[in-house]
């Protein structure tokens, strides 16, 4: 089951605060894609399975996105635009933090990063 899911904030009304962060909800076992679109812009995301994990590009943007990788093994690694990302021990720990990543121990990944730009995020797990 391929599939990219978005979540904004919650809101009483339309536009109450900034569509900031994103939640975004990963499964893939080959490729998935999805395109945001709001009044100021189109966001674009690609996410695939490469032979030693998993790649998701994220197109021009300038938002903070919470990633969540589910059914997936504990990653060797994380990056983000070729820069690895500090582990965290706890969720709470990363939502402190500017950028990171948590494994939950139950299967599932969150990638915590701020786009200046494209980003690109790999999860290397082989």
């Amino acid at each position: 089951m391929d599939s990219i899911i978005p979540f904004g904030p919650v809101m009483d009304y339309v536009d109450e605060k900034p569509l900031d962060p994103i939640e975004l909800i990963i499964y893939v076992e080959n490729r998935a894609a999805f395109t945001l679109r709001d009044d100021n812009e189109i966001i674009s995301f690609s996410a695939h399975r490469t032979n030693s994990g998993i790649e998701l590009s994220i197109s021009e943007s300038n938002r903070t996105y919470y990633v969540h990788f589910g059914s997936i093994q504990y990653p060797v690694s994380v990056t983000a635009n070729d820069q690895l990302l500090s582990e965290f021990a706890s969720k709470e720990e990363l939502e402190q933090a500017p950028e990171g990543w948590y494994y939950d121990k139950i299967s599932e990944a969150i990638v915590k990063v701020k786009a200046k730009g494209k980003v690109r995020i790999t999860l290397q797990i082989d």
